[in-house]
């Protein structure tokens, strides 16, 4: 994406250090543009997908605890390449637990 300014005429004798200032000072933007947009592009879902994460939904909604998970439930399980349909046999709540330990916001979330 390249914004120059050639097309605009400016009509005195300053006119190329001034084309050179405005064309630098776009051109920092647009790569600050870039930088940004590549940032936000790896947050997205299909990209965070193709990192082996999965989307499970549960009557299409979002599931974000397994505790909101009931034995019966039916999950819709959405990675790279489809989604996959799964029944909850069973919560296992005690590995949050024992990976972040009991009082860690991680185990609650």
């Amino acid at each position: 994406m390249t914004l120059g300014l050639s097309a605009i005429k400016i009509p005195f004798s300053g006119s190329a250090r001034l084309r050179r200032a405005a064309e630098g000072g776009l051109s920092a933007r647009e790569r600050g543009l870039e930088a940004l947009n590549a940032r936000l592009g790896a947050l997205s879902p299909e990209r965070v997908l193709e990192r082996g994460y999965a989307i499970v939904t549960v009557e299409g909604a979002t599931v974000t605890d397994a505790r909101r998970v009931q034995p019966g439930d039916m999950l819709g399980v959405r990675m790279k390449g489809g989604t996959v349909s799964a029944l909850a046999i069973g919560i296992n709540e005690e590995r949050a637990e024992e990976e972040y330990g009991k009082d860690s916001e991680k185990a609650r979330v």
